[in-house]
């Protein structure tokens, strides 16, 4: 590794802000109303959420069959090739799991982002990622980061698959075992799967909030229309969260001053009685996009 792509990765690693791209609409409901929207995976705009990790899994379970595994071995990767949460003839089988994320982005003013959620105007919400982490483990939420890179993804699942395979080598037992190995295996899976995204969508450097049910489907709390689509959504009390947002970007376009004046409105009203200020910074985008 260079001394360039090291350094990429520690500034990656300690990001201490990570930015929610949204509307002026998204904005309202986290600044004043205290909510995030988490969206079923299903609907993001990426067609090849989930599948992507289906199609890694199979090469995985190829790769083992290929070198002539241990009977317990084998009979794990038939028994994880079967289960109904992985479908294989859709993203989901008859009993799906639930996934619904919120997505972040370690990049605060990029002009993509700006365009693909943003294409009427909009903000970049910077989430302090401590507090952020830390709100997570006290919903039962995970705060995870995406993998881009084909080969660790690959190189992630088929560890997961091997520390399962060896449980199953070094101890006693038939099929009862295989069964139980593999409801756990692919109950990790799922919680990893959000975190893996296709390279094209590397310039994100995306983070993700989500929430995962891997037995039963999970009833959304509403919907909402997205080009002519109900899409489906979890939404999540954050209000009780003190210190949670650093910072707030104006995007592209913007009446700048009243823009910065609604955004200063919005954080004040949210604000406790004997409480004169706020500590989030409002930022204005260097980017000159016309849409």
């Amino acid at each position: 590794m260079s001394v360039e792509t090291a350094k990429a990765k520690v500034r990656d690693d300690d990001a201490t802000i990570l930015y929610h791209y949204t509307s002026t609409a998204g904005l309202k409901g986290i600044l004043h109303d205290g909510r995030i929207w988490m969206t079923d995976i299903r609907f993001l705009n990426d067609s090849q959420e989930f599948t992507l990790a289906r199609k890694l899994l199979d090469r995985v379970l190829d790769e083992v069959d290929s070198e002539t595994p241990s009977e317990l071995r084998a009979a794990l990767v038939k028994e994880v090739r079967r289960d109904s949460r992985l479908g294989e003839r859709r993203p989901f089988g008859r009993a799906r799991p639930s996934v619904y994320v919120f997505c972040l982005s370690q990049s605060q003013d990029q002009l993509s982002q700006w365009r693909g959620y943003c294409p009427e105007g909009g903000y970049s919400i910077g989430f302090r990622r401590a507090q952020l982490s830390e709100f997570c483990n006290d919903a039962d939420l995970q705060l995870v980061k995406c993998e881009y890179d084909e080969a660790k993804q690959l190189r992630t699942i088929r560890e997961l698959f091997d520390r399962f395979g060896s449980e199953l080598d070094s101890g006693r037992g038939g099929g009862s075992r295989v069964i139980s190995a593999t409801e756990r295996f692919v109950s990790e899976f799922v919680n990893l799967a959000p975190s893996l995204k296709g390279a094209a969508f590397h310039e994100e450097k995306e983070f993700r909030v989500v929430a995962v049910s891997s037995h039963e489907p999970r009833r959304p709390d509403g919907f909402v229309v997205r080009r002519g689509i109900a899409v489906p959504f979890l939404e999540v009390d954050i209000s009780t969260k003190g210190g949670l947002l650093g910072e707030v970007w104006v995007g592209p376009p913007s009446q700048r001053d009243l823009s910065e004046a609604s955004v200063d409105a919005l954080l004040r009203a949210r604000l406790p009685q004997n409480v004169r200020h706020y500590t989030t910074v409002i930022r204005h985008t260097t980017i000159p996009f016309r849409p």
